[in-house]
């Protein structure tokens, strides 16, 4: 599955309207933050993968924890943003999100910044150890969910 692939959506086209159903009664802090947590698991499991047929069993966990992760997490970004400076930050940091296994894509400054930055530095800790990246990755979204869930509080209004 290459970059466009999980850009267009349409791996997930038929199960992602009612999930977006479900994410807009549901708390959307918790939502991003479990998401990430339990898309650690897949990340960590594919350093097990012995055969196509669990790499695929992967990608459907993946597929499905995206399908609640990134409407989630922009249906708060839009809601905690200003509607007069919605441009200028989304701007600054894109409107892109995490695709597990597909990678992550801001489009903004900062975003861009930040992936040319991680591309170029996972490369010399590939280098050093062709696991550790993956490990790194587990750990690092595990405690963004933790983060998440404690530190982002939703709006009382969302911003419309």
């Amino acid at each position: 599955m290459g970059h466009n692939d999980a850009d267009n959506g349409s791996d997930k086209f038929a199960i992602s309207i009612p999930a977006g159903s479900l994410v807009d009664r549901l708390s959307k802090r918790w939502v991003v933050g479990l998401c990430l947590i339990v898309g650690s698991a897949p990340t960590l499991l594919f350093l097990r993968c012995e055969s196509f047929n669990q790499l695929l069993l992967l990608s459907i966990a993946a597929t499905l924890t995206n399908v609640f992760l990134n409407p989630a997490f922009q249906s708060i970004f839009a809601d905690m943003t200003p509607r007069e400076k919605r441009g200028r930050i989304m701007a600054s940091f894109g409107v892109g999100g995490i695709w597990l296994m597909g990678g992550a894509w801001g489009g903004g400054v900062l975003g861009m910044i930040m992936t040319t930055m991680g591309a170029f530095l996972s490369g010399y800790v590939y280098n050093y150890d062709s696991s550790l990246p993956w490990y790194i990755l587990s750990c690092f979204l595990i405690a963004m969910g933790v983060l998440f869930i404690l530190l982002v509080k939703e709006p009382e209004k969302a911003e419309i």
